[in-house]
């Protein structure tokens, strides 16, 4: 019973994390109609400017993404590049994963398979330019990352190396508003339901998603549904 309990409570947290992604993903004034800040929704996901050697599971929300990101051996967020590779650069990916070895499943034996970067856009944004544009943001980290070569945790242990067969999977999430949407022409195709994109670039190569926050709220409501329903909690 103490299991069963337990369980119910972290599903009610999901629940209850999950309400608060919808209200973020709005306006956080009504009357100016401004939307949150993307810090707010990377907060909610994953605190910001710490890596996973300060947080176990219970310290994120991973799971709203994708729940095998929390198996990940390491990541990073919001952290500088050079905090964590070779790469002389400040910059701070949202989130970086480095994928060595993971507790609960594995794509091979090669070392570093994939390394996934995540984007955050304030959610309805509108107005972009090269300066924030996030398909030039990650392509720019992917290239550092190339040049980083070596990966390291915060004590200076090195996790693996990045080499020839490691591929890159970008996460942009973020509102595919017209701003965007000019952006991104012609670059990527829809997702099944209509809601999201996706595709590949060349210099680097790299697989991309772009994930609107109605997309990334509905399919984890989706993957909670049973889960929500046992315990008679609906969506």
């Amino acid at each position: 019973m103490g299991n069963y309990g337990s369980l119910a409570e972290y599903v009610i947290k999901r629940k209850a994390v999950l309400d608060l992604l919808d209200k973020l993903r709005g306006f956080a004034n009504v009357d100016e109609e401004k939307h949150h800040l993307e810090d707010a929704i990377h907060q909610l996901i994953c605190p910001m400017r710490v890596d996973s050697n300060e947080l176990c599971i219970d310290d994120h929300n991973l799971w709203i993404l994708d729940d095998r990101l929390a198996f990940y051996n390491f990541f990073a967020s919001d952290k500088p590049i050079r905090s964590f590779t070779d790469a002389a650069s400040r910059r701070e990916p949202d989130i970086a994963f480095i994928y060595d070895s993971c507790v609960a499943w594995r794509e091979s034996e090669r070392a570093c398979d994939t390394v996934i970067l995540v984007e955050f856009k304030r959610p309805g944004l509108e107005i972009y330019s090269d300066k924030n544009d996030p398909l030039i943001q990650l392509m720019d980290y992917v290239t550092l990352f190339k040049s980083g070569k070596t990966v390291r945790n915060r004590k200076g242990n090195v996790i693996s190396g990045i080499g020839a067969n490691t591929s890159f999977h970008c996460y942009i999430v973020a509102d595919v508003t017209d701003g965007l949407a000019k952006r991104l022409r012609g670059r990527f195709d829809p997702t099944p339901d209509g809601k999201g994109l996706f595709g590949y670039t060349r210099n680097p190569d790299t697989y991309v998603e772009v994930i609107p926050y109605d997309k990334l709220l509905l399919d984890a409501q989706a993957r909670n549904a049973i889960f929500f329903d046992k315990l008679g909690l609906g969506n």
